[in-house]
């Protein structure tokens, strides 16, 4: 009796496997049905009846009972639907079907998998769909990973989501998502990375995501949110990235923003934060990129930013700054780029600026800096874009530029320097000057003698030269915008300057100067371009 019943409990079982494994084949090939386009031909030519499923290209199968456990059919260019078939794969762990070019809808029985661990659907940019209401109620308890990114989901987040209580990571960024992030979120204290940016999400953040202390990654940018931001995002503590950049929050950066040392990236450009930026910003060591630009910020800089060693990349412009900037700045040696532009710091440049060796692109730009440039600059050899236009600095244009070998591009108009631009200036690297509305003089320009072909744009306008332009202007074989507007310049423009193919851009307003017609024709990119600009209808 015995030896019977185990053959028939034996037989079930075999037959059991036998109508799940038929049940696998049949979603599977649902799913090669629904492909419209596979220009690899991967299902075409593999996933054939002659074979066993679990020897096809993209399957995983369980070696004991022959279940499908993995999908993988990530960045195959397959084009075609996805079919609620899918659904029937009970014991499916993991589905990626990344970077393709599925459409319609996602089949709600997806959602209905009580053993997956993995759903993943990025880059599939026409798959159009919402998010079940009652996901995570009755399924998908051990969810670790739901990535539907780069997609059109639309509708709202829903609460249920929070039963998820496996998630480690959830990324629904880059869609179309509308209403407030539910609270519920806050239940998930497993999630270490939470990418919702690019959405239209509108309400508060709540409050509820600083219970997520394993959390390292919290994306938020380009949606709607208003409100301030929550103090208890201080209790994040093992935050790395924090991006809440372009929404309409309000109110102050809150000073528990110093409680979160391993942050790395904190970007809130764009916000409407407004208030003074919080001493404990210093606090943040970690931190490699700080962007606070397009804000309302006002105060003056604190002392403690000198305090973060590992700063790269320090973003602060188009705020309500003033004051000077702090003795400490000099001390974030590792800086590589700074933009403090559209302020109204004041002072002088600190003369320690020299010690920022690692420094590539400085951004001064409308301020009220005063005093003359720093001989210590020349020190930076890095430095590519210097930009400090729109100040009120004053005196020669020190001769230690000279040594910045790295330098490409020069703006300093619309300040008040003096004396005669050196000439040695430009034998070095640098494609773009503007030199323009200061007060250099001397009786011709000497630096044009020694300038490079390289040279692309030269605005020297608004200033006190005089005498005429040299014949080796013919040399600058690469400009394209010569503006040597509003001084005192007199004779003839020289033939040379027919030389001048890729010439788009001539402005010589208010300059007693003429150009013969046979060069005027020579020089096409110009006329191509209408920009030719001179008075008395000379041209």
């Amino acid at each position: 009796m015995v030896e019977l019943f185990t053959r028939i409990l034996l037989l079930a079982l075999l037959w059991w496997v036998n109508c799940s494994a038929n049940t696998d084949r049949s979603a599977l090939l649902a799913l090669k049905a629904h492909i419209s386009s596979d220009p690899h031909n991967l299902l075409l030519k593999n996933w054939t009846t002659q074979t066993s499923f679990c020897n096809w290209v993209g399957i995983t199968c369980d070696p004991l009972n022959s279940r499908v456990t993995g999908l993988n059919l990530s960045n195959v260019q397959l084009v075609g639907t996805i079919p609620p078939e899918i659904g029937n794969l009970s014991s499916l762990i993991s589905l990626d079907m990344n970077e393709n070019s599925f459409y319609g809808p996602i089949p709600a029985s997806i959602f209905n998998l009580s053993s997956i661990q993995v759903i993943t659907l990025r880059g599939n940019a026409a798959l159009s769909s919402e998010l079940p209401t009652d996901m995570c109620k009755h399924s998908l308890h051990n969810l670790r990973l739901l990535r539907i990114s780069f997609t059109k989901l639309y509708g709202q987040i829903p609460s249920s989501l929070g039963q998820c209580s496996s998630l480690e990571k959830l990324s629904l960024y880059n869609n179309s998502l509308v209403g407030e992030v539910p609270k519920e979120i806050g239940n998930l204290t497993h999630l270490t990375q939470l990418f919702l940016g690019f959405n239209t999400l509108t309400g508060d953040i709540p409050k509820q995501i600083s219970h997520l202390h394993m959390l390292q990654s919290l994306w938020m940018e380009s949606n709607k949110f208003t409100g301030p931001l929550p103090p208890d995002v201080g209790n994040l503590t093992s935050l790395r990235e924090l991006i809440l950049y372009n929404n309409n929050l309000t109110g102050n950066i809150p000073n528990q923003i110093g409680h979160l040392r391993n942050l790395e990236t904190l970007s809130m450009a764009s916000t409407g934060l407004n208030g003074s930026i919080p001493k404990e910003i210093g606090n943040l060591t970690a931190l490699r990129s700080l962007y606070l630009d397009n804000n309302v910020l006002n105060g003056v800089i604190p002392h403690e930013i000198g305090q973060l060693n590992n700063l790269l990349i320090l973003s602060i412009d188009s705020n309500k700054l003033i004051g000077t900037l702090p003795p400490t700045f000099s001390n974030m040696s590792s800086l590589k780029y700074i933009s403090l532009s559209h302020n109204t710091l004041n002072g002088t440049l600190l003369r320690e600026i020299g010690n920022m060796k690692a420094l590539q692109e400085l951004y001064l730009i409308n301020n009220t800096l005063t005093g003359v440039i720093p001989e210590e600059i020349g020190g930076l050899d890095k430095l590519v874009s210097l930009y400090m236009n729109g100040n009120k600095l004053i005196g020669p244009l020190p001769r230690v530029i000279l040594n910045m070998k790295s330098l490409v591009a020069l703006s300093l108009n619309k300040n008040a320097l003096t004396g005669i631009i050196p000439g040695e200036l430009f034998t070095a690297n640098i494609k773009s000057v503007d030199l323009s509305d200061n007060h250099f003089q001397g009786s011709e320009q000497p630096l044009l003698v020694r300038m490079l072909t390289t040279f692309t744009t030269i605005d020297m306008a608004e200033n006190k030269f005089s005498g005429k332009i040299p014949d080796s202007i013919g040399n600058l074989n690469s400009l394209k915008c010569l503006n040597l507007s509003h001084n005192n310049l007199t004779g003839q423009i020289p033939s040379s300057i027919g030389n001048v193919k890729a010439l788009e851009s001539l402005d010589l307003t208010e300059e007693d100067m003429d150009l013969p017609h046979e060069e005027k024709e020579k020089l096409h990119a110009l006329k191509r371009s209408s920009s030719w600009k001179a008075m008395d209808g000379k041209w």
